[in-house]
């Protein structure tokens, strides 16, 4: 994994953005179904994001 951090092929980490998009849908209203359909996202997805809420 080190190789790969180095040559800029492994970035790791979680995706700030999405998450900062679930959560601003999420406090539209908006179901969990309908976020993941929207970003295009997984359902487990939106409620990791909605569990740290």
């Amino acid at each position: 994994m080190e190789k790969a951090k180095a040559e800029g092929a492994y970035r790791g980490g979680t995706r700030t953005d999405l998450h900062k998009r679930i959560r601003t849908l999420l406090d539209e209203g908006k179901s969990i179904q309908v976020v993941a359909g929207l970003l295009g996202c997984s359902t487990n997805t939106v409620q990791r994001v909605r569990a740290t809420l």
